[in-house]
């Protein structure tokens, strides 16, 4: 025992030499790679500064080899990668980072820079709602507000109603069908009943209109001032006005002088309108007769009708529909989608945030330049912006404003006479607004998009 005493100091020594020896080069080892991060983090982000993307993407990836979970490191990779146009990998990344239940500000930031380069609309909005939810400043607020502004401003020239269209033109109003409720916008004896070939005349608005819509037999107009005016019938109350009115009206009416309606849409007797704030109002029946808020959407980024189906996107991605026979009762139909479009029989079809199509009811052949996704969705191999379902095949443009029919598996490209701004459906067919402020029209069944006529 004394000898095993007597001996213990110098078997001791050596591995107290080993561990301050490990010690030591843990501490340098550390010191160093925080050096090295902080080294290529500094050189990144001059790199940023001087647009050298590619030498930017070299210098944060060496960071986050030597620290994964750099935080730094992986916004200043997003920037580098969106600067070089790689927008839906940068925006990716970053997605991958703010699963938390509470959105990290820093990364939403640079998320909503990306994406607002990009022209995803949808996702920034959708970004800007969740820093509210989280934060409740009043700055995002008024970013909201500054977004959905430009997000809403888009043109609507078209719209059928039960027994009447509405066609605009140079802010002009024109109007054709049935005017046995004085939807067409004029005095009964100025038009005749509903005839095949009928042509666009005067609708008798005053003044210059934005965008025109139709609901049932009621007729919408939206002038420069962001009011709305409304012609035709309004037996439940629906024009929002405290009263329902059996008689035949003619001439316009305005139903708000804020200056703040968005988008219109509706059913016979039923009247929806979305205000530039993305609250939604209602007016019906079950209103008695007013406008009214619907508090179940806090935020709404797309409203759109067709034929007795109302179908609305709010900002979280939820997707709905009015049945045909409640429209005040709202269904949910999808979850996580940017973008949707109407097509025949009331059906939608719809972009994911996956980047894939969705339906409830139509099914396209996937084409073969196309991914299967394990949500089941199909991925085109392009960046969708906006799309709409056609008897002859899927309607879908890409940020550039290119048209695309997707048919009998495969998706090729469609000659118009511009780039395509928004496209919907109305009618019997979907309506495309190009750039130069042409309108066409594409028919169920046809092959290329005609002339609105």
């Amino acid at each position: 025992m004394e000898r095993f005493r007597r001996n213990k100091g110098p078997l001791l020594l050596p591995v107290l030499c080993l561990a301050a020896a490990l010690l030591i080069y843990l501490v340098v080892n550390s010191l160093w790679g925080a050096a090295s991060v902080a080294r290529q983090l500094s050189l990144g982000q001059q790199y940023l500064t001087d647009m050298n993307y590619n030498a930017a993407i070299l210098a944060f990836n060496n960071a986050i080899r030597t620290d994964p979970v750099s935080k730094e490191a992986h916004i200043g990779l997003a920037k580098a990668y969106a600067g070089t146009g790689e927008y839906q990998f940068a925006g990716q990344m970053l997605e991958d980072l703010n699963q938390g239940p509470v959105p990290d500000e820093e990364i939403s930031d640079t998320l909503i820079d990306i994406y607002t380069d990009a022209g995803e609309w949808e996702r920034v909005i959708r970004l800007i709602r969740e820093l509210i939810d989280s934060t409740d400043r009043d700055e995002y607020y008024d970013l909201l507000q500054q977004v959905l502004a430009a997000y809403f401003d888009q043109p609507h020239s078209y719209g059928v109603g039960t027994d009447q269209r509405l066609v605009l033109k140079n802010g002009q109003v024109l109007s054709a069908g049935s005017n046995s409720l004085g939807q067409l916008g004029v005095a009964l004896a100025a038009a005749p009943e509903q005839t095949e070939a009928q042509p666009l005349a005067d609708a008798g608005f005053n003044g210059t209109a934005a965008r025109v819509w139709c609901a049932g037999r009621t007729s919408l107009a939206l002038d420069e001032a962001g009011n709305l005016w409304a012609a035709g019938e309004n037996r439940w109350g629906q024009m929002g006005l405290a009263y329902a009115d059996g008689t035949t009206r003619t001439g316009w009416t305005c139903l708000t002088d804020t200056g703040d309606v968005a988008a219109a849409a509706g059913t016979t007797g039923h009247l929806l309108v979305l205000r530039t704030d993305g609250s939604l109002w209602q007016s019906g029946s079950e209103t008695g007769g007013q406008l009214e808020p619907v508090s179940r959407f806090a935020t709404v980024i797309q409203l759109e009708s067709s034929g007795e189906t109302v179908w609305l996107l709010s900002a979280d991605g939820g997707l709905y529909t009015s049945s045909a026979g409640d429209p005040y009762t709202w269904t949910r139909v999808a979850e996580d989608v940017l973008r949707f479009g109407l097509g025949p029989d009331g059906g939608a079809v719809w972009l994911a945030s996956d980047g894939g199509i969705g339906s409830n009811r139509y099914t396209v052949e996937q084409p073969e330049d196309w991914t299967a996704l394990e949500s089941g969705r199909m991925q085109p191999d392009f960046a969708v912006r906006q799309l709409a379902q056609s008897e002859s095949g899927l309607l879908l443009t890409d940020a550039a404003g290119t048209l695309y029919l997707a048919a009998d598996g495969q998706c090729a490209p469609v000659s118009t006479a511009s780039p395509v701004e928004t496209l919907y459906r109305q009618g019997e067919g979907v309506v495309l607004e190009l750039r130069t402020g042409e309108v066409q029209y594409w028919a169920d069944g046809d092959t290329a998009p005609a002339p609105l006529a």
